[in-house]
């Protein structure tokens, strides 16, 4: 796929799906009360990143945030 599909793709998962996947990345065959605690640890986890993101404006991403990216980023957006 190429890289610009995925990312336009990427932005229309929605917060379960993205629940979902994580908690995939957890095992498989796992205890039913283990599973819940690691959902439960999950969830606060995503909780904070939340608060973080609405309080210091902190976005947690896998994109880059190097000058030239930004810079790109930038002269894509101003060609639209």
């Amino acid at each position: 796929m190429d890289n610009e599909s995925f990312i336009r793709i990427r932005n229309h998962t929605n917060a379960v799906e993205q629940a979902a996947n994580k908690g995939y990345a957890s095992g498989i065959r796992i205890d039913l009360l283990l599973a819940i605690r690691r959902a439960a640890v999950q969830d606060l986890a995503d909780i904070e990143a939340w608060k973080a993101r609405e309080r210091h404006s902190i976005r947690t991403s896998w994109r880059s945030n190097s000058a030239v990216q930004r810079e790109s980023t930038q002269l894509r957006r101003a060609r639209k």
